[in-house]
């Protein structure tokens, strides 16, 4: 588990090489008023990713959110410390033990693995005591690293091939979120053509991420910023927006 952010992050050089490679890095706002805030269309209409205002009076970013199934999301949505919807019950059992972002009271980002679907649950594993508490979670993605070393996917996570599972689409977006260094990331993939997830991996675990969770991509990828950027294969009916972390600028 790890996600007691604000840290150091990235490396300059490690910025340096993902940029070379395409990816989009974009560290997480770790204080004030919700840096990371969970969508889910399906509780709330107004959670649509298009709607979320993005500019100087919102947020920086919108990305789309966990792996779908049936139409519904795959894994747990907790909103203000309320589940907003849990599992399809056919498909409890598979995703239990999948990986998921949470976001406490203080507004700190947390990525690890479940440990079942229940809020009792989710509040055991994600909690850091009084005053940071689960407040928001989205579950039921592929957890790829988890404290610097190789998740377990195929048995654990039910992902059938591991990092050559079906969900790990090559030539296409992929939605990560992840910690290095003690701070929190949105990351945006590149398309590979093939391998993408023995890529991704290797690539950010190179890079200095300990923790690293994998949403959907492909059909179900979405990405809006405050630059005017975008990419909307599909629409994803949860998914993350976000207040980017900005470093001062150095006195003169």
């Amino acid at each position: 588990m790890a996600g007691d952010n604000p840290g150091e992050g990235l490396t300059e050089d490690a910025r340096a090489a993902l940029d070379r490679a395409r990816y989009g890095v974009y560290p997480i706002l770790s204080t004030g008023a919700s840096p990371l805030r969970v969508l889910n269309a399906f509780a709330n209409p107004n959670d649509a990713l298009a709607k979320i205002p993005i500019g100087p009076n919102g947020f920086d970013l919108v990305v789309n959110g966990t792996y779908m199934s049936a139409g519904l999301p795959a894994g747990p949505v907790v909103h203000g410390g309320h589940a907003d919807r849990a599992p399809d019950p056919r498909n409890a059992t598979l995703v239990a033990r999948r990986g998921g972002v949470a976001v406490l009271e203080d507004g700190s980002v947390r990525v690890g693995q479940q440990d079942g679907n229940g809020l009792d649950a989710l509040h055991a594993r994600f909690d850091c005591g009084e005053g940071r508490r689960l407040t928001q979670f989205l579950g039921g993605g592929a957890l790829l690293l988890a404290d610097g070393m190789a998740a377990d996917l195929a048995l654990s996570q039910h992902f059938k091939g591991g990092l050559q599972a079906q969900q790990f689409h090559d030539n296409c977006n992929n939605t990560l979120v992840g910690i290095a260094n003690g701070r929190a990331y949105i990351v945006i993939s590149p398309r590979y053509e093939a391998g993408t997830g023995t890529r991704l991996f290797e690539d950010l675990r190179n890079a200095g991420f300990t923790s690293l969770l994998e949403f959907d991509g492909s059909s179900g990828f979405y990405f809006r910023d405050a630059k005017g950027r975008r990419g909307d294969h599909g629409n994803n009916g949860t998914g993350l927006a976000v207040r980017i972390y900005r470093a001062p600028k150095p006195r003169p």
